[in-house]
């Protein structure tokens, strides 16, 4: 992940994420997958859940999948490190 750009980097990065769980290619949808299994509500916190419903999945949610990669709980934790407003 990009770091130098701030929070702009973060959200593209969450935008590719999204755009990676809902590639047709299951190589990449499955990969992308694994950082929506580690969100706090996923239940079971799977893989395979968070492919059954990747067309639910919003871009709060790559947000906050992000947040969580980079050691965060949530989005706007990541936001309060970095000093800046969330996303609208």
């Amino acid at each position: 992940m990009r770091h130098g750009d701030g929070l702009d980097s973060y959200r593209q990065d969450a935008s590719f994420l999204l755009k990676r769980l809902r590639s047709d290619d299951p190589e990449i949808s499955r990969k992308a997958a694994e950082a929506f299994a580690k969100l706090p509500w996923m239940d079971p916190p799977t893989v395979e859940q968070a492919l059954s419903i990747r067309d639910r999945i919003q871009r709060k949610h790559a947000l906050d999948a992000v947040a969580i990669g980079e050691g965060c709980g949530s989005w706007e934790k990541l936001v309060r490190t970095r000093g800046a407003r969330p996303a609208p």
